[in-house]
């Protein structure tokens, strides 16, 4: 069994670039600015934790440390500090929409929505408000949810292509394909250098045949941002497959690979282009690699369980196999009973 998993982006989820009206950046928050690098951005955490220990009443540095933790993916540190601003200041709208992002990256989509929720309370005009919750509830498969909150952004806001890009995903998975393509057209419009839009169009594109404007999306996307979209080359190797072209799609997983070094699912997929090659050594090396960083991955277990038979490893290729079905892999348990004795 194969996996075939296409992967969408989402860029929408960000922190508000915004802080408090009533806090406006002091001089230690202009010399501080966040800086792209993980150093830079401990080096603001040291600045505003100092701020806060001489002003513990200090919103400003409060939020600004939330937004620095956010950017290290220390959303637990960033929750704790949008609270803090939430307890000095209740009507802090930036805080609660902030910490509803942060509560929709740990999965914590009650809590998101209440944030979300709190954030429109008080700015009922919060058009990424709209937005983010939209998302949530599309994460939670509440889709009839999800699209009323993308056209009220939209509503509010008709520019705001984040919408536009999200209501996109969510008709081009109800397989409205051609009102995905209208929507993905207009987000691509309003802000034509997001990567991620055009990998979304071009799965609309894959969904409909349209294989030759699917590769132009998918390169489009890789322009924009080469060393960041791991997923991209991914989408893009998967249509090479279709087209029969093995040798490009080894080629783009590999390239997802040196993106992200631990991209699993490009691994496995990689092994298995190597193995309608004819290279079960190197397909044995991609589903290892795939086990060592996913150990429960029943189909990277059955795979090379298959790929060790092949090259006459029989012991350790039915120890695969035993493996892939205590994991729940349906087709290893016949594979075994052939192979197996």
């Amino acid at each position: 069994m194969t996996k075939t998993i296409f992967f969408l982006l989402f860029c929408s989820i960000i922190v508000s670039a915004c802080a408090n009206e009533t806090n406006k950046p002091t001089d230690y928050q202009r010399k501080s600015a966040i800086k792209d690098s993980v150093k830079g951005l401990e080096e603001d955490i040291a600045t505003y934790s100092k701020a806060i220990k001489n002003d513990p009443g200090d919103t400003g540095a409060y939020y600004l440390r939330a937004n620095a933790k956010y950017q290290l993916h220390d959303y637990k540190g960033a929750i704790e500090d949008y609270t803090k601003v939430i307890a000095i200041d209740p009507n802090s709208e930036y805080a609660y929409y902030d910490r509803g992002n942060a509560n929709d990256d740990l999965k914590d989509y009650t809590g998101a929505l209440a944030d979300y929720n709190k954030a429109l309370q008080i700015n009922p005009k919060d058009d990424d408000a709209y937005e983010n919750r939209g998302l949530t509830k599309a994460s939670i498969k509440d889709y009839d949810g999800a699209l009323a909150d993308y056209n009220k952004a939209i509503e509010i806001n008709p520019e705001n292509a984040a919408a536009y890009g999200s209501r996109a995903v969510l008709k081009d998975n109800k397989k409205d394909y051609r009102g995905a393509l209208t929507d993905f057209d207009k987000a691509i419009m309003l802000d034509p250098d997001n990567e991620g839009t055009y990998n979304n169009r071009g799965l609309a594109k894959y969904h409909q045949k349209d294989y030759k404007g699917a590769v132009q999306d998918y390169n489009k996307a890789i322009e924009l941002a080469p060393n960041d979209c791991a997923e991209v080359y991914y989408n893009r190797a998967l249509l090479k497959n279709d087209q029969e072209d093995y040798k490009g799609e080894i080629e783009d997983y590999t390239r997802a690979i040196d993106v992200d070094p631990e991209y699993a699912l490009a691994y496995y997929s990689r092994g298995i282009a190597k193995d309608v090659r004819n290279d079960p050594t190197g397909a044995i090396a991609d589903y290892s690699k795939a086990i060592e960083l996913e150990p429960g991955d029943a189909d990277a277990y059955y795979s090379r369980g298959l790929a060790r038979i092949t090259i006459g490893h029989n012991d350790s290729g039915c120890n695969d196999l035993n493996t892939a079905i205590k994991y729940g892999n349906k087709d290893a348990i016949q594979a075994f009973k052939e192979n197996c004795h």
